[in-house]
């Protein structure tokens, strides 16, 4: 197979928006896709909400029912 590079223009969103929440709160996404110019890679643009407690918090994504691994994010404001 032959593989290509995803597009700078237009961006590649995923057809299905994941859900990021941190400590348990939801994150505000602005960009969910493709890496411009990258084979494979999936990045995900976002603001980590104001009410997000402090200290080490986890990091959850899924995505049309799945699931990620958990991983986490030190808070402090």
């Amino acid at each position: 197979p032959i593989c290509a590079a995803s597009p700078a223009s237009p961006l590649a969103y995923s057809q299905v928006q994941p859900v990021v929440t941190i400590g348990g709160v939801q994150a505000q996404l602005s960009y969910w896709g493709l890496v411009p110019y990258s084979v494979g890679l999936y990045q995900i643009n976002l603001t980590v909400p104001y009410a997000t407690p402090d200290g080490i918090q986890p990091v959850v994504v899924s995505q049309n029912g799945v699931v990620t691994n958990q991983a986490t994010l030190p808070i402090a404001y």
